[in-house]
Order: C-alpha cells, then structure tokens, then sequence
C-alpha cells in the first residue's frame, strides 16, 4: 500500500544530531551523506536526484544534507537539524511504499525541506513558539487563572511534550490541548503550501504528487493504532489526507513559489565529520 511519509515528519525531534555525517556537496548548500554514492541502477537515485533539484531551487538560509536511514527508524522521511543549525534530511527505504514517482518524491522531500524553511526543526524557537501559545491562552481565562496550578505548569509544555502526549500534556486544560495541536497542525499545512511552490518552481507536477495521499489515512491507521509516542502523535496532528491530497492537486504556487525562491544562504557547512 502506498501512502505518504509526511505523517511522520514530528520524528525530526528524535534526529536532531551532534555533528555532521561526512558529505558531498552536490548544489549550492546542498550535500548527500557518502553512504549516498550510488549508481545510477540503485533504486535510492531518483530520491538523490529529486533532492538535489529541489534543494537548488528551495535556496534555503542553511545548507541542507540527506541521509539514508538504513535502520528504518524513519518512515518514509523526516526533518532534523544538526549542532551547527544545519538542515537534515532522512529517508528509509519505505519511501518506496510510499511512492513510486519523482512527482510523488517531490512532494514528501518538498515538504520536509518546507520545515527547514520554516525553521520548525530548531526546538529552541519551537519550544519558545509554544510556551507563547500556553501563556497567551492562560492569560485570557476568566479571573487571571494563569496563576491556577493547571497554568503555571502548561506554559512549562515542550514540542516533545505535544507529539509525545506526555503526562504534562494530557494534564493540561482540553481547550489548550486543542490549542497546541493546532498549531503544529498549522505548522504542517504551512510546509505543505511551501512544497507547492518549491515544486512548481523545480519543474514537478503537483497533480501527480497528489497520489501520494490516497491511500494515506488507511495506511496510518493500520501503521499506527497499536503505537505510541511519535508515531501515535505523528497520525494525530497532520491535517486530513483528503484535504492536503486535494490542496496539492489544486495548488498553482501563489505566494509559495514565490517565497521558495527568496531567501538568501547564511551559513555554510562546517567541514567535519559526524561523530557517533
């Protein structure tokens, strides 16, 4: 069954690493992990392929490397950043469950590298990000109860936190529960509205991407009702597959193409090898 790998871009919280993997630089700020030097018969070289023409045309203010999970902790693929701030990211070999085209490909590397964009990998500004929705929502209950006990300790609440359902989380008041989820809900539509434009602007259909969505909602199901942890949170927090299958068929670009396309590169890549 073929679904989508972006339901499980949350994992990035798990793959954020101390150091860099030794890498080639394959475009302007665009680098592959040397286990990535295939022939072109190796079923991994479209997805190299699709990544680098989409890291080119993204032009994102950090240097961006792929990987190959050969454990298979990923699904599909997810998003991460390293020590020095740098992109990453990872895709296993159940990318190819989950697509069987370059179009398809696109989408799910466009979608990670949106989270990049977005800066949705750095949990120092995601986890600042959150504790500025608790403290918001707190402050507009009746009677000031952001002083309550329920209070004090929601504005502690992490990312981590959110997409684990850890205690903390499921402590807090329902309404901001709603709250939080919301806004990685939004976080993930964002991504997807930048992976429009990043597709059209390399050359890729979205109405074939689309495809990759069909069989998403029951492929989640199936992966994920006896999980727990990222993979649970990950199936809860994404929009519906029917309505990002749909907004990627019927997106042209807009603001999305436009935006993938301006930022400029700020830093660039360290030269050292990524210690285990």
């Amino acid at each position: 069954m073929r679904s989508t790998a972006l339901a499980v871009a949350a994992l990035f919280l798990t793959l954020n690493q101390g150091g860099l993997y030794s890498a080639q630089e394959v475009g302007r700020g665009c680098f592959l992990d040397d286990s990535l030097r295939v022939p072109a018969a190796d079923r991994r070289a479209p997805v190299i392929a699709v990544f680098t023409e989409l890291c080119e045309a993204a032009d994102l203010p950090v240097d961006v490397a792929l990987h190959y999970d050969s454990w298979g902790s990923v699904i599909g693929a997810a998003a991460g950043q390293d020590d020095d701030n740098n992109g990453l990211i990872y895709f296993s070999a159940s990318i190819f469950e989950l697509a069987d085209h370059r179009d398809e490909f696109a989408q799910i590397l466009a979608h990670e590298l949106g989270h990049i964009k977005h800066e949705h990998v750095d949990l120092t500004k995601e986890n600042a990000a959150v504790k500025k929705v608790a403290e918001d929502w707190c402050d507009r209950q009746p009677g000031n109860q952001n002083d309550d006990h329920y209070c004090s300790s929601a504005i502690e609440l992490t990312i981590p936190d959110i997409f684990d359902k850890s205690r903390a989380f499921e402590e807090a008041p329902e309404a901001l529960q709603e709250r939080l989820i919301g806004f990685v809900e939004d976080q993930e539509t964002s991504a997807d509205d930048y992976a429009c434009g990043l597709m059209i602007k390399a050359g890729y259909n979205p109405r074939r991407a689309a495809q990759v969505f069909i069989a998403a909602g029951d492929f989640l199901f199936e992966l994920t009702r006896g999980l727990s942890g990222h993979l649970k949170g990950a199936e809860d927090y994404h929009p519906a597959s029917v309505d990002r299958g749909w907004r990627t068929f019927t997106c042209d670009g807009g603001s999305a193409r436009s935006s993938a396309g301006k930022s400029k590169a700020k830093s660039k890549r360290k030269a050292k090898g990524k210690k285990r």
